[in-house]
């Protein structure tokens, strides 16, 4: 079985009795408990029977092993409360049971999904909306739950009510019991229809509660940006027609709910007005005693709430039939990347041949045929316009994407072959928008090393640059960053998520414009500080791919690659790129003037 990070990686759909199997001997016990309960209901109208006889001086065919001189009334009524009594307690307990079981199972299914979510390819995340993973985490999630629990009680419930009640009721008189059930047949039909409209508009409700959830995530993260641009009326509108469609769908999914309840309710009164009147004609022409009437609708009224029960059972399974298809949406999407199985340690070594990726099927390549080699240690550059591949090369380095055609290779190891987590504890990639967890400075530079002691803080704070920022903040580093990090501004940001790279010593150091809002010489500075304080903590210097825009650092790189439409079209150190009068000089030429201009970022 393929692993991602060790973990193993399953496709396979997951089934309801795949939920309920580890949980056999919980719903075993439920199941006990339910017959318990509906044993003692089906003595309770048997005693009344018996205490409606006791009225006329007749004894209960059971009265000889109470009492040899017989019962009362008063006796069958404390018989009664005992069984009401006793009834109630196992009721609970069975719901107590069986209730917990559908609680089991959304804690181990959402734990699975998330585990699986955790496994899958960035691909994935691109093209599959947060709000709607969200909203099958919770919403869908909770369905599963009300029918591995809720649903699964009734059933059997109803099961137990039906195979107790109907012998003894056509035992007492079969023609009654005939009479009265008659309207089942045509409610059965009737919930059959509609049990396959209400999965329709289930399937479509959910749908348009995930649109909702995407929209609302997608506007909180981005509100500053709608109030900067003005687009709030605009956004509302928006946000308006998303809350209008999911109110359309709720609205005609209530319908069809409050058109069954009512239906099945209907059902249930019709039987047991057929009861009354057919069984009153039976009791005056005396083929009927005044007991056994009073029993069998005593009984009939107990078929009633499970009749009733049918119709909530229907809707829950439904919506659950639903959230579980959804789910499996998810389980069953396998990851792009996988484990291989080397493991070791890195000595910096990369190498690229003829390596091709597109993003899509239809898009055209973001690289084509890239060739590149790092020894051990170098610091390698890629300069190049906006779009060149510059940091489709970086993602597929640090392995989050797969290429077309091409190999890329560590130490002279396909990078397929590679172990992921071994591989991702020795590669570490800075994008040039880092993403900060709403916890501590600390608890953010530590994400990689949580052991990792104050010296080491305090060390990777210094070679980031950050010391001085931090020296202004009142808890120094034990600031709340906030959401993103929104506290913070865009280099701190950016030289944190740096600090956290560096603080695990990576053999290969991937820097995809991680500087750009950092001024030149705090870049040129960071770097230099970044080699120099790698090889004074007494171990071997990282190899360092950077990317960058400004291309100040790049005189410092032992070769730099020029990209231009996923091409390397040049190649060489600085010196020698500057004589040949290319894309590399004009970029060098503009960024020198944007210098003098004081165009820089702050």
């Amino acid at each position: 079985m393929a692993t991602v990070s060790d973990q193993p990686v399953r496709t396979a759909q997951v089934r309801y009795r795949d939920l309920l199997r580890p949980y056999a001997r919980h719903l075993l016990l439920g199941a006990l408990l339910l017959l318990m309960t509906n044993l003692c209901n089906l003595i309770g109208p048997r005693l009344i029977n018996d205490a409606i006889t006791l009225l006329d001086d007749e004894q209960p065919f059971w009265a000889p092993y109470i009492s040899d001189s017989g019962v009362t009334v008063g006796v069958v009524s404390a018989i009664l409360v005992v069984v009401a009594l006793l009834s109630a307690l196992v009721r609970v307990s069975s719901r107590v049971v069986v209730f917990n079981v559908g609680r089991d199972v959304e804690r181990d299914l959402r734990q699975n999904l998330f585990t699986h979510l955790s496994v899958l390819s960035p691909k994935y995340f691109q093209n599959n909306e947060v709000g709607d993973l969200m909203n099958r985490m919770t919403t869908d999630l909770n369905n599963i739950r009300l029918l591995a629990g809720f649903a699964l009680l009734n059933m059997v419930n109803s099961l137990f009510v039906f195979s107790g009640t109907l012998p003894l009721m056509i035992h007492i008189s079969g023609k009654l019991t005939l009479a009265a059930l008659a309207p089942f047949p045509i409610m059965m039909v009737v919930a059959q229809g509609i049990s396959m409209e209400l999965y329709r508009r289930v399937r479509k409700n959910q749908e348009n509660l995930s649109v909702l959830t995407a929209k609302v995530q997608e506007n909180l993260t981005g509100a500053q940006l709608v109030r900067v641009f003005d687009q709030g009326d605009a956004e509302i509108q928006r946000f308006g027609t998303v809350n209008d469609a999911v109110f359309g769908s709720s609205l005609r999914l209530a319908t069809l709910r409050a058109l069954m309840f009512p239906f099945m309710g209907l059902m249930a009164l019709l039987s047991t007005a057929i009861a009354l009147a057919y069984g009153g004609q039976l009791v005056v022409a005396g083929e009927m005693q005044v007991g056994d009437f009073v029993e069998i609708n005593a009984r009939l009224m107990q078929l009633t709430w499970p009749a009733l029960a049918l119709g909530f059972i229907i809707s829950v399974y439904q919506r659950g039939k639903a959230s579980l298809d959804r789910i499996n949406q998810i389980l069953t999407s396998a990851p792009e990347i996988t484990d291989g199985p080397h493991t070791g340690e890195l000595g910096g070594q990369v190498t690229v041949n003829d390596f091709s990726l597109r993003y899509s099927s239809d898009a055209e390549r973001s690289l084509n045929d890239i060739s590149i080699s790092a020894a051990a240690g170098q610091l390698i550059g890629f300069v190049g316009k906006s779009g060149s591949g510059k940091s489709s090369l970086l993602r597929a380095l640090s392995r989050q994407r797969l290429g077309e055609s091409g190999h890329i290779s560590f130490d002279g190891v396909a990078a397929e072959d590679w172990n992921l987590k071994n591989l991702h504890r020795q590669i570490a990639l800075v994008p040039d928008e880092g993403f900060l967890f709403s916890t501590t400075l600390r608890e953010n530079i530590a994400l990689g090393k949580p052991n990792a002691t104050d010296a080491e803080i305090d060390e990777v704070v210094a070679l980031a640059g950050l010391e001085n920022d931090i020296s202004l903040f009142p808890d120094g580093l034990e600031t709340m960053v906030g959401e993103r990090g929104i506290t913070l501004s865009g280099g701190q940001r950016q030289r944190v998520c740096l600090a956290r790279a560096i603080l695990v010593r990576p053999r290969i150091l991937l820097l995809d414009d991680a500087m750009s809002a950092v001024d030149a010489e705090t870049e040129a500075r960071i770097l230099t500080s970044l080699r120099e304080g790698f090889a004074s903590s007494n171990q071997t210097r990282p190899t360092v791919l950077v990317v960058s825009h400004r291309l100040s650092a790049m005189p410092e790189a032992d070769h730099i690659y020029v990209l231009d439409k996923g091409r390397v079209v040049e190649e060489g150190r600085h010196a020698d790129l500057m004589v040949e009068d290319g894309i590399y000089t004009d970029l060098w030429g503009r960024a020198q003037i944007q210098k003098q201009l004081g165009v820089e970022h702050d």
